[in-house]
């Protein structure tokens, strides 16, 4: 049992925040990436190492991919954090533990630069 975990809002695909959280069937993991995303990566064929066409990948993962499925956890997330938020840490209950703005990361790259 995982006690904390830092999961993104922000889809892998199409670098904005996941409106529609979802992940291969096969998948493990618990991050996501969004349907609408999904839908336009996953319809261009996507080759082999040996070059035949094979079955899309998750862009987590790497496993292939036959089919999605919205993760309800995820989503009830996404409702609950304000529109800025990019990552959350959340608890083995799926508690909100924290939440990152972007502007969090700013001041902090801001600090580190020694601006003063």
């Amino acid at each position: 049992l995982v006690e904390r975990q830092e999961l993104s809002l922000m889809c892998p695909l199409s670098l904005r925040r996941l409106t529609v959280p979802v992940r291969g069937e096969g998948c493990r993991h618990v991050q996501c990436f969004d349907k609408e995303a999904w839908v336009a990566f996953s319809s261009k064929p996507t080759k082999t190492k040996d070059g035949k066409v094979g079955c899309p990948r998750c862009p987590l993962c790497g496993k292939p991919v036959g089919a999605v499925r919205q993760d309800q956890r995820f989503t009830q997330l996404l409702q609950k954090v304000a529109a800025g938020v990019e990552k959350v840490e959340v608890d083995g209950q799926w508690r909100l533990l924290k939440e990152k703005k972007e502007e969090d990361k700013a001041q902090g790259s801001e600090q580190s630069t020694g601006g003063g």
